[in-house]
């Protein structure tokens, strides 16, 4: 009796390994575009998204672009229409500030445009240094390819 225990443990647990092998897989941060959160050459874990994104998480695509696999955090889903809040960043005093903006996202009660069904605004954490949905637009979510764990961020909800 106990072997046939031992035999169902070592099972479960070799079950379990191999099904978090499939699931959890390390990706290598490449640019300066998450910073801070996030550093050039960082290794962070990832698994396949299963649920829809929620604003703040931090996901791996595939750019629209076709520059390849990208990484970057929710601003806007789907339904939600954006307001630009433009600010000027400097990051050496010795050049001139860099103009760039951060996109609130909010339902729009009007009927005015806002992401389609299916689609997200991603950005980078580092604003100033980010290609992002500010330059290619939306990303659809059949693009979305993976959740960073560990990559959500308390970024307030405005329903």
């Amino acid at each position: 009796m106990a072997q046939r225990r031992r035999r169902w443990i070592v099972a479960v647990l070799l079950v379990s390994l191999v099904a978090t092998a499939w699931t959890v897989r390390p990706y290598r941060v490449i640019g300066s575009s998450m910073e801070p959160h996030y550093r050039d050459g960082q290794l962070v874990w990832t698994v396949p998204i299963w649920s829809e994104p929620l604003r703040g998480e931090v996901l791996i695509f595939e750019a629209p672009d076709g520059s390849g696999r990208s990484m970057k955090r929710v601003a806007g889903l789907p339904g939600e229409v954006p307001q630009n809040n433009f600010q000027s960043l400097q990051p050496d005093p010795a050049k001139p500030p860099i103009e760039t903006h951060a996109t609130e996202w909010v339902y729009d009660e009007q009927g005015r445009l806002a992401l389609p069904a299916g689609h997200f605004f991603l950005l980078g954490d580092h604003l100033a240094d980010s290609i992002d949905s500010r330059d290619f637009g939306s990303v659809r979510s059949e693009a979305l390819l993976r959740r960073v764990l560990g990559g959500r961020r308390s970024v307030p909800d405005r329903r």
